[in-house]
């Protein structure tokens, strides 16, 4: 699949194509500090200089989307932290503001979401997604934060999606905790959104590409 967003095409959603690789990789360690891609660096120190996710294990697919998929798993619970781009090489999205490229995108998601897995009764989509906006790092992030679900398992998600001045490219960030599906909450107690936080803070936009 082109990694191109097109204003009135569907494509595949971060959640599904990111399931796609899920799983072990290069086990993270001390050693393991950076991630280098085209479009963007990621810094995994903490503040003692060593690896802010070790023990976890990182998968760099690349591609023109240069997906980087870093994950930890146990026998009941799985946590994802996933990194990709989309180019844009579509001029009239391009005109648009970077806000309402960003609704585009988080609606484009929603809808993959319900077509993808809703309607072929895969899981379930909580009705409270909430959308919103912050800055970190000088960098404004549009969020967007979600729930899938099936009568033996919950997933939360939280996207964050930036989109650099010059529209050539989206941003995206997305975090997931999986687990048995005991109980739905509105605001969950997420396990590693500090370390997400910590990456974003840590994230390098390449924008002169």
């Amino acid at each position: 699949m082109r990694a191109v967003l097109k204003l009135n095409a569907i494509l595949i959603p971060i959640i599904f194509i990111i399931t796609c690789y899920s799983g072990q990789g290069i086990k993270l360690d001390n050693n393991y500090l950076t991630v280098d891609m085209a479009h963007y660096s990621l810094s995994l120190r903490n503040k003692k200089q060593g690896n802010l996710l070790k023990g976890w294990y990182i998968n760099r697919i690349g591609g023109e989307s240069e997906i980087v998929n870093i994950n930890k798993k146990n026998e009941l619970f799985g946590f994802e932290l996933s990194f990709q781009i989309f180019q844009i090489l579509d001029e009239n999205l391009k005109q648009k503001s970077i806000s309402e490229i960003a609704d585009i995108y988080r609606q484009n998601e929603i809808n993959g979401m319900i077509e993808l897995g809703v309607n072929k009764g895969k899981y379930n989509l909580s009705k409270d997604i909430n959308s919103g906006n912050c800055v970190i790092q000088n960098k404004t992030f549009y969020t967007m934060r979600y729930a899938t679900f099936t009568e033996q398992i919950l997933n939360y998600g939280n996207l964050y999606i930036h989109i650099p001045n010059n529209k050539n490219f989206i941003f995206i960030a997305h975090h997931a905790e999986t687990g048995p599906n005991q109980r739905y909450s509105k605001n969950p107690k997420l396990k590693y959104k500090e370390e997400f936080e910590k990456l974003l803070e840590n994230i390098k936009i390449k924008n002169n590409i």
